[in-house]
């Protein structure tokens, strides 16, 4: 599973169960939150898209499911980040 993009690590959450953005560019954050059509975002991006509007869609194509709220709305998505954690140990990557 070495050099693994953020895309591939995107497509990987997915299969195991965990919708994620393919259009992230922040699998490295490792604050995924679930948006209320079950799709992950991570935080970062939520607050951007909230600086801008009070709402935005979410970035899946095929979704765009409107959404709204605080970056505190969208619950932290523990399953797949831990799931993000055990694939960076598995490519050797070690976190503090």
């Amino acid at each position: 599973m070495d050099n693994l993009s953020k895309f591939d690590l995107a497509r990987i959450l997915e299969k195991d169960g965990y919708p994620t953005c393919m259009d992230s560019k922040c699998m490295s954050e490792k604050d995924l939150r679930k948006l209320p059509c079950g799709h992950l975002l991570c935080g970062e991006c939520i607050e951007t898209h909230l600086r801008k509007s009070s709402s935005f869609e979410c970035p899946r194509e095929e979704c765009q499911r409107r959404c709204s709220g605080s970056i505190w709305s969208f619950p932290v998505a523990t399953e797949a980040m831990e799931r993000l954690r055990r694939m960076d140990v598995d490519r050797g990557e070690v976190y503090v």
